[in-house]
Formats: C-alpha cells, sequence, structure tokens
C-alpha cells in the first residue's frame, strides 16, 4: 500500500496459497527485501533472515518484515521502519 498523502510506502502485504511451491515464494521474498533494502546478502544470508522472521519480525535495512509458511497459505507483510 502506498499513501498518497505521505508519498511514501506504508506497507506490501503477498498472500499465496501453497500451489504455489514453498521455494518459489522464498525466491519472491528474497527478490522483493533484496529491492526494497539495497542490500546485496547472499542466497544463505537472506534464506536465515528470511527463517528468523517467522518466529517474530525481522529487519533489513529500512524495513521490518514477517514471513507466514503456513500449511495452507504462505504471506510475507513488510512495514518501513
Amino acid at each position: 500500500m502506498y499513501s498518497l498523502d505521505n508519498h511514501k510506502l506504508v506497507t506490501i502485504a503477498c498472500r499465496s496459497d501453497t500451489s504455489v511451491e514453498r521455494a518459489d515464494f522464498y525466491l519472491w521474498a528474497i527478490v522483493l527485501l533484496r529491492i526494497l533494502s539495497e542490500e546485496d546478502n547472499s542466497s544463505t544470508e537472506w534464506l536465515s533472515l528470511l527463517a528468523d522472521s517467522m518466529d517474530g519480525p525481522n529487519q533489513v535495512g529500512d524495513y521490518y518484515f514477517k514471513l507466514d509458511m503456513g500449511d495452507e497459505n504462505y504471506m510475507l507483510v513488510v512495514l518501513p521502519k
């Protein structure tokens, strides 16, 4: 969601059912976070950050994010600091 009043990103929330491969959802999440944060972590570091965010929100650059890989749905929520 983009705030037209403040001209800034407010929230990104992405959800998919399990018809999407888990690996594809991870890859998409890594690409999105890499673009937003402009950080150049390795794939292993990104996967570690995503895994850590399943227990509680994690931070990369100017963004907090939380990943949920449930049995029926996958969800990624990204919020600016």
